[in-house]
């Protein structure tokens, strides 16, 4: 009901500033804010029942594997197929929480079947990650479930990461991540203008982003914890300087959206905005955490920013723990880099509450 009244006051204010042509459909807008409230009520039961359905998945591909159908590369194959074509079907006939999740799960099956099948034929990873891009860009275009969608951007960012293993060079990574990087920010930062280019687009918006902030996450744990791959760490600099050019324009739309006008507060921002970039210089997995939690700062996207403060708070724990160095300098560190946050928070939230003209 919220919901539906700030709807018609925005519609009233929009009818008010522009011109007599301008035209909506109220039905239709009123329509689709149901529906999107509709979803969102149910989302813990959402989450509960893919991860039965994932539970199910797993279940009925070990069934597969007492009926000895691994050993069958054709049967494999042919299953794969009929899954994932069973899965977008079911998703384009319905839109029932219960047969969403079963579509989900046979999405899951069939495409790890069909990778095990064409690998025992003997297609290389990088023919094989390509097919899974193409499987998963033609199930976004045909989909209408958040999260089928969701998982097949999820699917298509794990083939990517496995193309650029097969090279044989893990610093490769830091390509992963800038490039990530670099689609967050434009996705979140260019909302109204992608969403205003394709009804399909405006369908897709919500799962790419979060899938985006989950993929980056999922690149930063690899320089964030050592030992996961063997990348060198004298080439961490890279993500960082990535890091530190993205955050500094993140900062600079949020004073141009705010309005910053005083030079002397743009001072006090970009010293902090700097010395935040400072200190995380050799973890870039902490700016990008803090990069993500500005940007859904920005967008106001309160999933997106509790995924950036849990990954803060991971990434800080495990740079602590990596640090060869003895607990009182860590304990500095710590100390220090403490009062630059809250010294951040604490001017921000002077600022938002207006006790200074900036």
């Amino acid at each position: 009901m919220d919901n539906e009244l700030k709807l018609k006051e925005i519609l009233a204010q929009l009818a008010l500033t522009e011109s007599a042509s301008f035209q909506y459909d109220e039905d239709a807008m009123q329509a689709e804010q149901k529906h999107r409230s509709n979803n969102q009520s149910s989302l813990s039961i959402k989450i509960l029942s893919i991860i039965g359905g994932f539970l199910a998945t797993l279940t009925f591909l070990g069934f597969l594997a007492i009926t000895g159908i691994y050993d069958s590369k054709i049967s494999m194959i042919v299953l794969g197929i009929l899954f994932i074509g069973g899965a977008i079907l079911i998703n384009l006939k319905t839109d029932h929480l219960l047969l969403d999740t079963i579509s989900i799960s046979n999405f899951a099956a069939g495409l790890a079947l069909l990778v095990f099948g064409l690998s025992e034929v003997g297609l290389g990873e990088v023919v094989l990650s390509l097919l899974v891009m193409v499987i998963s860009v033609l199930t976004m275009y045909l989909t209408k479930s958040y999260m089928l969608a969701f998982l097949s951007f999820a699917a298509i960012s794990s083939a990517f990461i496995t193309i650029l293993m097969t090279f044989d060079n893990y610093n490769l990574v830091h390509i992963y991540l800038a490039l990530y990087t670099f689609l967050l920010c434009y996705w979140c930062l260019n909302e109204s203008k992608i969403i205003s280019m394709h009804p399909k687009l405006n369908a897709l918006y919500n799962p790419i982003r979060i899938g985006l902030i989950i993929a980056l996450f999922s690149g930063l744990i690899f320089i964030g914890a050592r030992g996961i791959i063997g990348i060198q760490f004298n080439f961490i600099w890279l993500t960082s300087i990535v890091n530190a050019l993205a955050l500094l324009y993140v900062v600079w739309e949020i004073c141009t959206i705010l309005e910053v006008q005083s030079p002397k507060t743009k001072i006090y921002v970009y010293t902090l905005s700097a010395l935040t970039i400072l200190i995380t210089f050799y973890s870039p997995a902490i700016s990008g955490s803090i990069l993500v939690m500005l940007l859904c700062f920005l967008v106001n996207y309160k999933t997106g920013f509790a995924i950036a403060i849990i990954g803060l708070l991971y990434f800080i724990a495990q740079y602590y723990y990596d640090l060869n160095l003895s607990l009182l300098t860590k304990s500095l560190i710590l100390f220090f880099s403490g009062i630059v946050f809250i010294a951040f928070y604490l001017f921000t939230n002077y600022m938002l509450k207006g006790n200074e003209k900036i």
